[in-house]
């Protein structure tokens, strides 16, 4: 059966406006989404205090982590230096290159990526060598998370959260299941119990996380269309 469209009426008809309606493509498919949100003005003015704080955690878990490793697996100390000192190197650099990019307002998508990838990613690796949860590194983690969310954006935020919990819950499987064990024993946890209590409550500590960066990003979002619709206002 074949429809036929009704000529319009009238010039009324041909001038009437025609709306498409289109479904948005995924935001985080588009380049440069993922740093989008960014507070580039935060992030440049505390480019220097971010990366005296590096400073501090780095040579703290690294006084932390050599003095852990090297009491606990005597006879590797050549192995553990050098990779110690590769993961020094890539640490200072990584922190260096941010410092001089944010300062120049600079903040391609990949160097934000490195920076989360490297200051979150070597202090997990060095909590999982030394005690996993029960590792006092672990605050620094926790540190971490929240200048991402805070300071950076609260996509960064989710974003340092969801690699949290990945590296953590699989340091925990491995330890649990592949007979892996941590380099200190696990001190929340008494002999032939099991860590996923404490992965319990980590989990909910940051999905907690995600729940407020999400509720900052709403009032940001919020303060933003009143500050336009006040500027729009004002140019009348």
């Amino acid at each position: 059966v074949a429809f036929r469209t009704p000529p319009p009426r009238g010039l009324r008809d041909l001038q009437a406006p025609q709306y498409i309606c289109s479904v948005p493509s995924n935001p985080l498919r588009r380049r440069g989404a993922f740093t989008a949100g960014l507070k580039r003005d935060l992030i440049q003015r505390t480019a220097a205090s971010v990366l005296v704080l590096r400073a501090i955690e780095g040579v703290s878990a690294g006084l932390f982590l050599a003095r852990t490793m090297l009491g606990q697996t005597p006879g590797s100390e050549n192995v553990i230096q050098g990779v110690g000192l590769a993961l020094f190197l890539a640490y200072v650099g990584i922190n260096l290159l941010c410092y001089w990019r944010y300062r120049n307002n600079d903040f391609p998508e990949g160097l934000v990526l490195a920076d989360l990838g490297c200051n979150l990613g070597i202090m997990l690796i060095v909590c999982a060598d030394t005690g996993g949860l029960a590792s006092p590194v672990m605050l620094i983690c926790f540190v971490n998370i929240a200048l991402y969310g805070f300071v950076y954006s609260p996509l960064i935020g989710i974003a340092a959260v969801a690699l949290t919990l990945g590296v953590v819950t699989i340091s925990l499987g491995a330890s649990e299941y592949l007979g892996i064990p941590s380099t200190l024993p696990n001190l929340l946890a008494g002999p032939g119990s099991t860590p996923f209590p404490q992965l319990f409550v980590v989990a909910g500590a940051l999905i907690a996380a995600i729940w407020l960066f999400n509720q900052v990003a709403e009032k940001e979002q919020q303060t933003k269309i009143e500050a336009n619709r006040a500027k729009r206002a004002a140019e009348r």
